[in-house]
């Protein structure tokens, strides 16, 4: 009986060790992964589709935020708090490997303002479109003169300050995987200009 006892010391002893060394049993679950985002973005064009931006014929490109837990907030875009969240780092698909930035224009007037915030709870999703011909959206620097084909990186960034504390809203920055889009010569001129 009491060698018995010594030998099930024994494997609780080397159980307990392995478990220390990160070893699991048989069937049991591993140590669990890296922990998933609170939020995640996505681009998509309209039913799948290359986003194509020409100024007679728009077919946006739809910034999709995935929420992965309750009560997150976000800004709403129409205010200025949320107005300058979303952005595209884009890169000409076979021509040089110059980078832009396609950001909203500064310059842009309120008539109302306050922040106002969307509160998404786990497995929810918001869904704003970015039409880059509408005058909104400007390029830096100066995309060449031509129709393009650019790979479009979405960004999402909120950052710390006074008003998200009081909002208690998600802060940081997603990028998404990148996205081809066709833009016209028309729409690269309203890309161009600086009002």
């Amino acid at each position: 009986m009491r060698r018995g006892w010594r030998h099930l010391g024994r494997l609780a002893t080397w159980a307990v060790l392995l478990l220390a060394l990160g070893a699991t049993p048989a069937g049991a679950a591993g140590p669990a992964g890296p922990p998933e985002p609170a939020l995640r973005a996505e681009l998509r064009g309209n039913d799948g589709r290359q986003p194509v931006f020409r100024v007679e014929y728009r077919s946006p490109v739809h910034f999709l935020l995935f929420s992965n837990q309750d009560g997150l907030r976000v800004f709403q875009e129409w205010c200025s708090w949320g107005y300058f969240t979303r952005s595209f780092s884009a890169r000409q698909v076979g021509g040089a490997a110059r980078e832009f930035v396609l950001r909203r224009n500064p310059n842009q007037a309120w008539t109302k303002n306050f922040p106002a915030t969307h509160s998404l709870d786990r497995g929810a999703f918001l869904i704003t479109s970015a039409d880059l011909c509408d005058g909104s959206w400007i390029a830096e620097p100066a995309l060449p003169l031509e129709d393009l084909e650019l790979e479009l990186v979405g960004h999402f960034e909120i950052k710390p300050d006074e008003e998200t504390v009081e909002q208690k809203v998600w802060t940081g920055r997603l990028s998404t995987r990148p996205l081809t889009a066709i833009l016209g010569r028309d729409c690269v001129e309203v890309l161009n200009r600086r009002r």
